[in-house]
């Protein structure tokens, strides 16, 4: 059996709560290794640059989001985007920045486990054709 190559994953707001556990998992999986990780003020295409980086996730805020996204891309990496509140015109902006690098990116808003089984779910109940319903609620610390 061949081993799978190693990936180098870049992390944008690692020092977030959902950045810190991304960089932890990306620690403990074999096939992946942390390229860098980056936050508030620093140069998320340099970063990219130096490091080789081959895919990034970015776990920060709604006001940069989009920023980043393209950055990631402009930078040869693929982007796996974690923050939320990007509106259709920006789905239609990395759609099209896509299609032009040639490249990829996930845009997974929301990567709780609820949102997570929801979506399971709904796979489920569309093959049996069973109607469900699923109430999702966000707990409050």
């Amino acid at each position: 059996m061949t081993p799978r190559p190693v990936v180098r994953v870049g992390v944008n707001g690692a020092r977030g709560k959902m950045g810190v556990e991304t960089v932890k998992a990306i620690r403990a999986q074999a096939d992946l290794s942390l390229a860098f990780e980056c936050g508030r003020g620093d140069d998320l295409s340099d970063a990219i640059q130096r490091t080789g980086a081959e895919v990034v996730v970015d776990f920060t805020r709604p006001d940069c989001g989009l920023a980043n996204a393209l950055a990631i891309l402009d930078s040869g990496a693929r982007a796996v985007i974690g923050t939320t509140g990007f509106q259709p015109t920006d789905i239609d902006r990395l759609r099209a920045r896509c299609e032009e690098r040639q490249s990829g990116a996930i845009l997974a808003p929301n990567f709780a486990i609820g949102a997570v089984l929801l979506m399971k779910f709904a796979e489920i109940a569309a093959v049996t054709g069973t109607s469900e319903n699923t109430v999702k609620s966000r707990m409050r610390y």
